[in-house]
């Protein structure tokens, strides 16, 4: 998706080199696409690496991001199967603004689902969640088309139930699928301590925020964030004791903003802030 204009590519070639064995830092150029990319990147492991483009932003537009090892293939319908929760976001509606969705993607491993998310659009929230239903396909790459009559996003597979997404309208909507452990949840399912960072910012007016918080498995969190507000930073801030209702599906009301979190495991769960006067939302994902 390049400005709004959504791309398709049969293929892409090119060639790499790990240049630092120590530190596991290389550099790739895609050399088949129209404009050639050329990226630099560090190795997690076997099966991870983060990337960032290397050319002047007159020649590409900057970019980076992670790259995942396939497993599984050949990938068919039945690779989509079972709740997987949905986080993405993009460019709000309103010029400066941008726009968050979170939500359970439920397929059924024979090529039907129900979607049901929330959404902040640059302050504007609907007062209840979103559902669709609709049918889908999978490729034998991974690639997932949804259909329901709308304009919905591309999915990526690397795994079961687990992978990326695209949106293909103006919003430029990039995100990920993990998927759900086995419910019922209830507010035992979010305890213990958690680190939290936030996803890429679409927008320079977006606060960011790290941090540490404790669930205490029965309603309430509390914890210590260090925010950085459009370059100031505000280190050491204490988050008071903030309420948290878990519902069976894993999606949780916190604090008296009602805003959206949703549970992917014990260790692992997604946030999003549904209040009208967040005009440039981000997700932010907390981890055990």
């Amino acid at each position: 998706n390049i400005g709004g204009a959504p791309q398709s590519l049969t293929s892409i070639s090119g060639d790499y080199s790990v240049s630092d064995t120590a530190n596991g830092r290389g550099t790739m150029t895609l050399a088949s696409l129209a404009t050639p990319l050329n990226v630099s990147f560090y190795i997690v492991s076997g099966q991870k690496l983060f990337f960032l483009s290397s050319d002047a932003q007159s020649v590409n537009s900057p970019l980076a991001g992670t790259m995942r090892q396939q497993t599984g293939t050949p990938f068919s319908v039945s690779s989509l199967s079972g709740p997987a929760v949905i986080a993405g976001e993009g460019l709000g509606t309103t010029a400066g603004t941008s726009e968050v969705q979170l939500g359970l993607l439920k397929p059924d491993g024979a090529g039907n689902f129900s979607f049901s998310f929330d959404k902040n659009d640059g302050g504007n929230v609907p007062t209840t969640p979103t559902t669709l239903s609709g049918t889908y396909s999978v490729a034998s790459n991974g690639r997932v088309t949804l259909t329901n009559g709308t304009i919905l996003p591309v999915l990526y597979l690397f795994a079961q139930n687990e992978g990326f997404l695209v949106d293909t309208t103006g919003t430029v909507e990039t995100g990920t699928i993990d998927p759900q452990a086995v419910g019922p949840f209830t507010n035992d399912s979010l305890s213990g301590n958690y680190s939290l960072g936030d996803a890429s910012p679409v927008s320079n007016t977006i606060t960011l925020t790290s941090g540490v918080v404790t669930a205490d498995g029965a309603g309430s969190l509390s914890g210590t964030l260090d925010l950085n507000v459009t370059g100031t930073l505000a280190g050491g801030q204490s988050l008071s004791s903030t309420s948290y209702s878990v519902s069976s599906t894993g999606r949780t009301i916190l604090g008296t903003n009602a805003d959206i979190l949703y549970i992917i495991s014990q260790s692992k769960a997604v946030y999003m802030p549904i209040a009208s006067e967040t005009t440039n939302p981000i997700i932010t994902f907390l981890e055990q």
